[in-house]
């Protein structure tokens, strides 16, 4: 692993752990760990993995949704998710 890509990494979720700590969240270091996951070896790659995960997040959000909206909170709800 090169420097800069080391660099980018450490700063990364440093950075990324103080603004979740500066929020008051619950598990700041997950963030931490989310932007090591995160940074890849260019700029178009790493956004484009974001605007994967952001998206991933709405489809699980909206069957979320529908489901829980559909049969409540009981078993199949869970099993059909």
């Amino acid at each position: 692993m090169d420097l800069l890509k080391f660099l980018k990494m450490f700063l990364g979720a440093i950075v990324s752990i103080l603004i979740a700590r500066y929020l008051k969240l619950d598990h700041e270091f997950s963030a931490g760990l989310l932007t090591l996951l995160s940074i890849t070896d260019t700029k178009k790659s790493t956004l484009k993995l974001a605007g994967q995960r952001m998206l991933s997040l709405f489809i699980g959000i909206f069957l979320a949704s529908g489901i829980f909206f559909v049969f409540g909170y009981s078993l199949i709800s869970f099993f059909s998710y």
